[in-house]
């Protein structure tokens, strides 16, 4: 709930239009919009967000263990990379966000086009966090335990 309040101010403060969320036009016609870059940007920061929150939701590889440092690391993160992606797909790393946002904009005005980029907020999060996941469990998890064998070590002989 505190994250989507959170969108919502971040939003407005950067466009002063906390209910439109619209990929960035060209300017050279009524449909041109950049539709690759804005997706591959998506989902690059889809894919940073999940490693970093998963890095510091989990045990072995946090950078501290005090949740509060883990929370600010998170949160930091995530308004930085909402503020990096707001230049082509409007700051949308959330798609139940992207869902409210369009819905309202079709009731309100009955744009036609409210939806238009909905699949790209749902599709890029989604595959961004599967490939995050990915990467955590298979590359860092295991260079974690390469590093520090002796915490393995102590985990190994508690169970």
């Amino acid at each position: 709930m505190l994250g989507f309040f959170g969108g919502v101010a971040l939003k407005w403060y950067f466009d002063q239009d906390p209910y439109y969320l619209r990929f960035t036009n060209k300017g050279t016609g009524d449909n041109n919009y950049y539709w690759s870059e804005g997706t591959g940007l998506e989902f690059f920061v889809a894919v940073v967000f999940a490693v970093i929150f998963l890095t510091q939701t989990s045990r072995q590889t946090a950078l501290s263990k005090d949740p509060g440092f883990q929370s600010f690391i998170i949160a930091v993160s995530y308004g930085t990379l909402v503020a990096y992606s707001y230049s082509y797909t409007g700051g949308c790393l959330n798609p139940a966000y992207a869902f409210a946002q369009n819905f309202w904009d079709q009731v309100d005005d009955g744009d036609h086009q409210a939806f238009q980029f909905f699949g790209n907020y749902v599709s890029t999060e989604f595959c961004g966090a599967l490939l995050g996941l990915l990467i955590h469990f298979l590359i860092l998890i295991k260079a974690h335990d390469i590093v520090h064998p002796e915490e393995n070590e102590i985990a190994n002989a508690k169970e």
